[in-house]
């Protein structure tokens, strides 16, 4: 469901969210053309290149990925709470919890460079008990922020299977993008053109425009349903409606009181 809530906003609101999603384009079209850049200008030792392409390039991208969506996040609460937010709101209500925000980005991308170092593997076991952390810190004014996190997302089952099913779109999507590439290389080795050599030459351009606009779009869906994952753990899991209710009536009872208290006492005569 929350998947589907995703792609409903990415196509009601699609130029909103392609606003929100700028930053998250910028910075891995960066990271795209350094690692270009890299990769033209040095001949790399294979040890560095495993370190580049295992390590620090998933870490950095997980890290864009998961923390410049963000506005969108904002945006995915406010719409499913029946509001329509502006595209400077969202990003004015991140900007204003920074000061939260900014100790779980370092704690995180140190994790995720530890976690990539070993392959990959220990994300497995902690990226669901830690992927509501961003939101919490968002939403909340909870201090212990990833204890938060593990309590609320207690199905690691359904959070496994969410992260599959948005893994098997990217790869069905990249391999749609890099078909043409494939394809001229099968005719090249067939027959030899020089058109499809400097397509061939050239190609790379609109796969790194194209691999970035689908992290982002991918990293955006994701950011959504994580946030609309977690609103509906808190809405219904720790009855949040009830006990705004509850706060409301509260409060409500505690004017009527006020007010009897505040009303002048008759005088007998």
């Amino acid at each position: 469901m929350q998947m589907d809530l995703a792609f409903w906003y990415l196509h009601a609101h699609f130029a909103q969210l392609a606003a929100l999603a700028a930053p998250t384009i910028l910075a891995v079209c960066a990271i795209g053309a350094v690692i270009v850049a890299v990769l033209q200008t040095w001949d790399l030792h294979p040890f560095l290149l495993y370190v580049l392409f295992a390590i620090l390039v998933p870490t950095v991208v997980l890290w864009v990925g998961t923390f410049l969506p963000l506005p969108s996040a904002v945006f995915a609460w406010r719409r499913a709470s029946g509001s329509l937010p502006e595209t400077g709101e969202c990003f004015r209500y991140c900007l204003s919890r920074s000061g939260r925000l900014v100790p779980v980005a370092v704690k995180l991308f140190f994790a995720y460079l530890l976690w990539f170092t070993f392959f990959g593997v220990p994300l497995l076991y902690f990226g669901p008990r830690t992927c509501a952390a961003p939101a919490v810190a968002l939403f909340e004014k909870e201090r212990r922020i990833f204890y938060r996190s593990r309590r609320l997302l207690k199905e690691d089952i359904a959070i496994n299977v969410l992260a599959a099913l948005y893994f098997a779109i990217f790869l069905a999507l990249a391999l749609l993008l890099f078909l043409p590439r494939i394809l001229l290389s099968a005719q090249g080795r067939l027959v030899a053109s020089s058109l499809s050599k400097q397509v061939l030459d050239h190609l790379w351009i609109v796969e790194l425009v194209g691999v970035a606009l689908l992290i982002s779009g991918i990293a955006v869906g994701w950011c959504i349903s994580m946030t609309l994952l977690y609103r509906e753990v808190r809405m219904v899991r720790e009855g949040e409606p009830l006990r705004e209710k509850l706060e409301q009536l509260r409060q409500e009872l505690l004017g009527g009181q006020s007010t009897n208290a505040a009303l002048p006492t008759g005088t007998s005569r």
